[in-house]
């Protein structure tokens, strides 16, 4: 967000103490697209927003990686041809992984300032569940949780790799999509007791700590009809 306002090289000084180089900060830019910060002058009535959240390393010029937030705003998606889609008036954010409060901020007076709040039924915030994303939810209105698809699959994956023959991937789904958060636990503490691979169990740990974390998201991404 900073280089919407100044150079690229003014931006890597003032957002990453030049550790970052201008040509990171443009090849960024470029990658996401155009970075907007003002409102439009005629504020928009929608009834529905989505948020993407996710983040991406950029290369530090002492070799080292740092975790660059990424936000993007939108209305929702709409067809330019066959099989390609765009997301209808995207507006994108980013900041230091320090300052994500600050970010979700900038993202709520955004939207203040763009659209009549008092028609926005549901802001949609897609995520992989990380900390920082969920805090979102509590710096914006009508906000709900939503898994992002690509990484609750991979997680499953991971976790049900080795049950292949007692189809755990395809029992869990159908478990979460009748809602049923006992059913889908059972499932998960019943692979744990099947395996004595102890890095076979952690893995599994690990996807029964995923859920439970962040079981509304999992379920709206299953079972609801969002974009």
């Amino acid at each position: 967000s900073q280089a919407a306002e100044s150079s690229y090289e003014k931006s890597a000084a003032i957002v990453t103490r030049g550790e970052v180089s201008k040509q990171t900060v443009k090849n960024k830019l470029i990658g996401v697209g155009k970075l907007e910060k003002s409102a439009p002058e005629g504020k928009r009535a929608v009834a529905e927003l989505h948020i993407f959240a996710d983040e991406d390393h950029v290369s530090l010029q002492n070799g080292d990686n740092r975790m660059v937030p990424l936000i993007t705003l939108c209305e929702g998606i709409q067809e330019v041809q066959k099989g390609r889609n765009a997301l209808v008036n995207p507006v994108h954010f980013t900041s230091d992984i320090k300052q994500t409060k600050e970010a979700w901020e900038n993202v709520g007076g955004y939207i203040s300032q763009a659209y009549e709040e008092g028609q926005i039924e549901r802001i949609y915030l897609h995520g992989d569940g990380s900390a920082w994303i969920k805090q979102g939810i509590e710096e914006l209105p009508n906000c709900e949780y939503v898994m992002d698809g690509f990484h609750f699959e991979k997680q499953l994956k991971q976790a049900t790799v080795t049950f292949k023959k007692q189809n755990y991937r395809f029992r869990i789904r159908q478990a979460i999509k009748e809602k049923s958060r006992e059913k889908v636990e059972g499932l998960i503490r019943e692979m744990i007791s099947l395996t004595d691979e102890p890095n076979h169990k952690k893995r599994i740990r690990k996807f029964l700590g995923y859920v439970k974390n962040n079981w509304d998201g999992i379920v709206r991404r299953c079972t609801e009809d969002i974009l």
